[in-house]
């Protein structure tokens, strides 16, 4: 399967293998995780679409997050990201 993103470079989708299970189709991919999470890194390297940032300790140092990602990880982000810690 391919498809296009409209500027001529392949998306995601691209590793995707069909499979059929009944009337629903299904995707499969060994590579998806891998490359979410590096376009997650890399936008988090050029400073994209953070939304929060880590300031740990005496504030020496701040690490720009993607909250997403964050709340994904961490039950304990999870909860103060979506109004879970009171």
């Amino acid at each position: 399967m391919k498809v296009s993103l409209g500027n001529g470079e392949m998306g995601v989708s691209a590793h995707l293998q069909p499979c059929k299970a009944g009337t629903t189709r299904f995707f499969t991919s060994n590579t998806h995780s891998s490359v979410v999470l590096q376009g997650f890194d890399q936008l988090r390297i050029e400073g994209l679409l953070c939304d929060v940032t880590l300031i740990p300790g005496d504030g020496d140092e701040i690490f720009p997050v993607h909250r997403a990602m964050m709340a994904s990880a961490s039950d304990y982000f999870k909860a103060m990201f979506t109004g879970g810690m009171k």
